[in-house]
C-alpha cells in the first residue's frame, strides 16, 4: 500500500507527457533510434547496421514500422563523411546512406516509418557528449 501512494505522488508531480516521435544517438550503444509511435513492438534485425521495429499490434492503416536502429554510427559516419557532432536530420542522415552505399531496406525506411510528419526529426549528438 505504501508503494502504491508513493507512485501516485511521483505521478502528481510528474505526470507523463504525450508521446512525441523521437530521435537520438546513444554513445554507450553506438547507435541512432528513432522511434515514431508509442506502442508494443518487435525488433527485426536487418543487417549489421539497421534494425526495424515493429508494432505488434498495428490498427486498421497504421505502418507497421514504427522505428528504427542504427547501430556502429562512430565507423558508418567516418565512412560516409558525416561529422559525429552537431545536429543531423533524419532524413538527411539516411539520403546519405543511400547515395554512398545504396540499399533497399534504406528508401523503404524512409518511405515507410518516417511519413511527412516524422520528416524533422533530429540527432542532437551534442547532447551524447
Amino acid at each position: 500500500m505504501n508503494n502504491a501512494i508513493t507512485l501516485n505522488k511521483f505521478l502528481e508531480e510528474y505526470p507523463l507527457a504525450e508521446f512525441k516521435p523521437i530521435a537520438y544517438y546513444d554513445k554507450h550503444l553506438d547507435c541512432i533510434r528513432v522511434i515514431v509511435r508509442d506502442c508494443s513492438i518487435t525488433e527485426h534485425r536487418i543487417d549489421d547496421v539497421f534494425t526495424v521495429m515493429e508494432d505488434n499490434r498495428p490498427q486498421q492503416g497504421q505502418q507497421k514500422y514504427v522505428g528504427f536502429t542504427i547501430k556502429g554510427v562512430c565507423h558508418l559516419f567516418d565512412y560516409l563523411g558525416i561529422p559525429l557532432d552537431g545536429v543531423h536530420r533524419v532524413t538527411d542522415i539516411l539520403q546519405t546512406m543511400v547515395t554512398q552505399s545504396p540499399k533497399v531496406h534504406f528508401a523503404i525506411i524512409t518511405d515507410v516509418i518516417l511519413d511527412a510528419n516524422q520528416q524533422d526529426l533530429e540527432v542532437d549528438f551534442a547532447q551524447a557528449a
